[in-house]
């Protein structure tokens, strides 16, 4: 993973993205601080992905996301992923494959210790807040969940039949046939 020791003339940084990205977020001193990281994964990366979440394949990805300090000890993930998934089709298991492009807005701040009992007011329409895991950001695994939630969770061929049924075919019974075979 690059590093660079942050200075008071570079506040914003750019880095290259792999699976492995994380922001180290203590060395953040005023919301001017931000980290830029982009690129697009590598095949080995793409095969990862695909492994983890059971897809034939992830033809490529492409990550292009902002860490920001938007309060004292709150940071906030903005960007977008784009790629092209290839899974099974649920009716007929041939390859379906999908573009996906998801915009990312996620907030981190550190885990409070001392949890209150008191009731807490959840705004569903809020940025998503997550807890940042030892002063970090695992950037990473960001990027395989919001591919993972960003495909089609049934995907299905366009001229896939609305049922399926594999192996010799089955003639549907002709009851009639049955009873004629009683008269015999």
């Amino acid at each position: 993973m690059p590093t660079q020791k942050p200075n008071k003339q570079n506040k914003r940084r750019q880095m290259d993205f792999t699976l492995e990205s994380q922001c180290d977020v203590s060395h953040f001193m005023s919301r001017a601080d931000e980290e830029l990281y982009s690129g697009r994964l590598s095949a080995s990366d793409c095969q990862a992905v695909a492994h983890r979440f059971g897809f034939i394949g992830v033809n490529h990805a492409s990550i292009a996301l902002r860490v920001k300090m938007v309060a004292k000890d709150s940071f906030e993930v903005t960007g977008s992923v784009e790629a092209q998934v290839v899974q099974a089709c649920v009716v007929t298991a041939e390859p379906v494959s999908e573009d996906i492009s998801v915009q990312i807005e996620e907030r981190y701040v550190p885990e409070i210790d001392d949890v209150v009992d008191d009731e807490i007011e959840i705004n569903v329409s809020a940025v998503d807040v997550e807890l940042l895991e030892n002063d970090r950001i695992l950037l990473g695994e960001l990027v395989q969940q919001t591919i993972a939630l960003g495909v089609d969770s049934h995907p299905r061929k366009a001229n896939a039949p609305e049922t399926y049924q594999s192996g010799p075919e089955i003639k549907p019974e002709n009851p009639f046939q049955k009873l004629s075979e009683l008269k015999k």
